[in-house]
């Protein structure tokens, strides 16, 4: 999360591993910003772990929506949208009373899944919800397959019904994909709307589009031509976008393929094509990337939500197999971890790094790292099977910055991490390779 300057932290969310960034702005005297927009600084991960649900070990795409004044009962002040991407996805929803987090999971999560009332898709992601006042509805959009967006409605935003499609390629001529759509209240002059919708489309490259809706929920128009593209920015591909209104004026906040994120000027009307530059790049933390920004604001202290790239490479993105993740491991502790856990039971933990140095990232696996290209880093950290139990160990990252927060989490058969019911304080006290190795957990 992000404040002030906000990540998934104070404005936070993670699509990546993380379940969500917030950062908020940075002290005052940083210099300005594209649009007037804070410097965002840091806050925290925005997702307390465990997870109830998450398949595929990935997050994206963060929402954050203020209900206290909307709901007579809510469970919390806010609630953060998320979801996995991979295969099955599901559209899931957190809890915290402040955006400062931290956001806790709904036990009932996914309250979106991929068997839909009209059909069976392969996956369900990047939720975005709005609260249309003149129903008393809450709209949640969001996609499956890639080509086509959908709408479902609630009353108490976690209960959505009536699952509509809405938007697909034969909508937008030229497109493959049209997908991560945000909505937001917005009169477009002699279009008779209340609602636009800003989404990516893939024609010739991804490229920001736009629609707009009476009510929010049918009669959806679609612009034929982009709103904003990407060659301007000096990228290929651009995403993630979501409507800023600031300075007496509209903005579009995105992100590009190169891992930064961008803000142009459009105008009331949709009429211009502004460039104005990159708003925030990356830290340490984020591996390269930072993604699909949601703002919020608190106390008149504004925060971004957005996912960093996946903490630990493809093996998080997409797991094949039983693995354990764990950054900033010594090799000694490899040995201990091999004696004392032959078939690792858990859920998932928060980690630290230990002083005084960081440790690359490391991946324990079932299979031999001589297989599927370990590389001359994993040789580093090889070891017999029969000293490992089994295991062997892969460097799979690059160190993090020391006292930044990573992820580790445990799995054995093919049940993934959140599945699995052994706390991690029993684990702690029944396994000391592992509490030697790990210098601090949060369950």
């Amino acid at each position: 999360m992000l404040s002030g300057a906000a990540t998934l932290g104070a404005a936070t969310l993670g699509a990546a591993t993380t379940a969500g960034l917030v950062a908020r702005p940075a002290a005052a005297g940083t210099a300005a910003q594209p649009a007037g927009l804070p410097v965002f600084r840091y806050v925290r991960d925005a997702l307390a772990l465990p997870l109830h649900y998450n398949r595929t070990g990935e997050f994206i795409f963060p929402c954050i929506r203020g209900v206290y004044d909307k709901l007579g009962n809510p469970r919390s002040r806010y609630y953060l949208y998320y979801a996995p991407h991979e295969n099955p996805g599901g559209i899931c929803v957190a809890f915290g009373d402040t955006l400062e987090g931290p956001f806790h999971d709904y036990s009932g999560n996914p309250i979106i899944d991929k068997y839909l009332p009209t059909t069976t898709v392969s996956h369900v992601s990047s939720p975005h919800v709005t609260w249309d006042a003149s129903t008393r509805q809450f709209f949640c959009y969001f996609h499956g397959e890639n080509f086509t967006t959908r709408v479902a409605r609630s009353t108490d935003g976690i209960t959505f019904t009536d699952e509509t499609p809405i938007l697909s390629t034969r909508l937008v001529s030229g497109t493959s994909e049209t997908s991560y759509a945000r909505v937001f209240e917005h009169s477009l002059p002699g279009r008779g709307n209340k609602y636009v919708m800003v989404f990516m489309g893939v024609k010739n490259g991804r490229r920001l589009f736009y629609g707009w809706s009476p009510n929010g929920w049918d009669g959806w128009q679609f612009s034929q031509e982009p709103l904003v593209n990407p060659e301007p920015d000096g990228v290929t591909d651009i995403s993630g976008p979501t409507l800023v209104k600031r300075n007496g004026t509209m903005y579009v906040a995105y992100h590009g393929n190169d891992g930064r994120m961008r803000i142009t000027e459009v105008g009331d009307a949709f009429d211009k094509e502004v460039h104005l530059g990159v708003f925030h790049s990356p830290i340490a933390s984020d591996n390269g990337r930072v993604a699909a920004p949601s703002f919020g604001t608190q106390g008149g202290v504004e925060y971004m939500f957005y996912e960093p790239a996946p903490a630990a490479g493809p093996h998080l993105h997409r797991p094949r197999r039983p693995r354990l993740t764990c950054p900033h491991v010594r090799a000694s502790h490899l040995q201990a971890l091999g004696r004392s856990v032959r078939r690792p039971p858990i859920a998932a933990a928060t980690l630290f790094a230990p002083p005084p140095a960081a440790y690359p990232i490391i991946r324990l696996n079932r299979r031999h790292p001589a297989r599927r290209g370990a590389g001359s880093r994993a040789s580093r950290f090889r070891r017999s099977r029969s000293r490992f139990g089994g295991f062997c160990a892969i460097a799979t990252g690059t160190p993090l910055p020391e006292g930044q927060p990573a992820h580790v989490a445990f799995s054995t058969g093919s049940r993934p991490a959140s599945r699995l019911k052994e706390p991690v304080s029993r684990l702690r006290a029944t396994r000391p390779g592992i509490s030697a190795m790990i210098r601090s957990l949060q369950p």
